[in-house]
């Protein structure tokens, strides 16, 4: 799976293996337990599967949104610096 959103990865640190998996299964626990369903995030999850499988791209078209979002993701990851920094 490819994604376009126009950021870097030219991060100074970031977690690794199991502290990246920690805070992202953490994350997801607290989305599922509190704010969303598991049926709904399986739904997202089987469109991953599948854009990945047809290695298609991702074309994001909220620009803020995208870029939010990554900033998320790279925080949840433990980058220092945030994309583009």
């Amino acid at each position: 799976m490819r994604w376009r959103n126009g950021g870097t990865n030219d991060h100074k640190t970031m977690l690794v293996g199991a502290d990246a998996s920690r805070m992202l299964q953490c994350f997801l626990y607290l989305l599922m337990r509190d704010e969303l369903s598991t049926g709904k995030v399986e739904k997202i999850m089987d469109r991953i599967r599948t854009l990945r499988t047809k290695n298609e791209t991702v074309q994001f078209s909220a620009t803020r949104l995208a870029e939010y979002a990554a900033e998320l993701a790279f925080e949840l990851l433990g980058y220092e610096t945030p994309p583009g920094e």
